[in-house]
């Protein structure tokens, strides 16, 4: 498992080892009532990163400056508080206006654990423009609520394919040393690892346990090549996770033939937080197999206009994003 630390700005004030985004789907608190942003806004937009992200911790600060985050100091989760905030707000909200919501400490299994846990990093109307460089529209009573935003966006995608001849465009991911990848800053093996120790929660009483929602889970076939999907996995203790790769999503099909060849070994890499188009490629079946093998990270630098930057996995011979937060590998 590998993790990085990284220096701390007012911009992104994360721990890499403790920023880990989850599927946690909260929509909107409302933001305060505006048709363009506020003049204290403007300073906050104009020192913020912009498009293209290279970092889960770029965008959340993009988002923040915009008033799109809201940091809660504590949320008691073995009482089910950030699921109550998660119906109460889609209740009163819907599903696709509110803001990125930053857990700075977590009550889990009767222990404090450090955040922050980043939840609707990608449910605000907003974040399309915001991830493409496009100014969004401010023709909603609330920040953010723009089904114009979400509209001119994807306008600009169609664009892009159009314009690539149908397909999505490619860039080839660059390799870079392990040195200068954020996630190889801290490498933990064996006995050293210790997933329960990470703010990854139980959202509901009903769920089997703790789970990783938003990983983008690597495997291989010999023929279709590298796949790169979200899967929930089941955290059943220190280093043991449980996969959930339903039937006829391509991890499954992977993992299948390759028991059905007899091999008794599966390796995977799980990248937690990654950029943006990153968390798009695998979270979307945006690649297209029919004429053969697709590199998913090229797809994500193509949305992007620029390569993503990989780095080979500790353990095996998967190239992984070398800015995400944290590299879980296992077998």
């Amino acid at each position: 498992m590998n993790d990085k630390s990284l220096p701390i700005d007012e911009l992104s004030p994360f721990s890499r080892r403790e920023l880990i985004g989850t599927g946690l789907a909260l929509a909107a608190i409302g933001c305060s009532p505006a048709e363009s942003p506020t003049t204290s806004m403007r300073g906050a937009i104009a020192s913020a990163p912009t498009a293209p992200f290279d970092t889960l911790r770029d965008y959340v600060a993009a988002l923040e400056a915009r008033g799109l985050a809201i940091r809660i100091p504590r949320v008691n989760q073995d009482e089910y508080e950030a699921a109550a905030l998660m119906y109460r707000i889609r209740d009163q909200h819907g599903m696709r206006g509110g803001p990125v919501l930053i857990f700075e400490e977590i009550r889990i299994d009767g222990n404090w654990v450090k955040g922050p846990l980043i939840v609707n990093e990608s449910g605000n109307l907003f974040s399309e423009c915001l991830i493409y460089g496009l100014e969004p529209v401010y023709d909603a009573p609330i920040i953010g609520t723009s089904w114009e935003s979400y509209r001119k966006a994807r306008a600009h995608v169609a664009q892009m394919v159009a314009d690539n001849g149908g397909q999505y465009p490619t860039i080839a991911p660059v390799e870079v040393a392990a040195d200068d990848a954020p996630c190889k800053e801290i490498i933990l093996t064996g006995d050293d690892i210790d997933l329960t120790k990470f703010q990854f929660i139980k959202c509901n009483p009903s769920d089997a346990g703790r789970y990783i929602n938003t990983g983008m889970v690597f495997t291989r076939h010999p023929e279709q090549g590298v796949n790169i999907g979200t899967y929930r996995c089941h955290l059943r203790g220190p280093n043991e996770i449980g996969l959930n790769s339903e039937r006829n999503q391509t991890g499954n099909r992977h993992l299948t033939a390759a028991r059905d060849r007899g091999e008794t070994v599966g390796r995977v890499s799980i990248a937690l937080s990654a950029d943006p188009y990153c968390w798009m490629a695998s979270s979307n079946k945006l690649a297209d197999r029919s004429e053969g093998p697709v590199d998913e990270l090229a797809i994500a630098g193509g949305l992007a206009g620029r390569p993503v930057k990989v780095v080979k996995s500790h353990t095996n011979d998967f190239m992984v994003p070398a800015n995400a937060e944290i590299i879980i590998e296992g077998e």
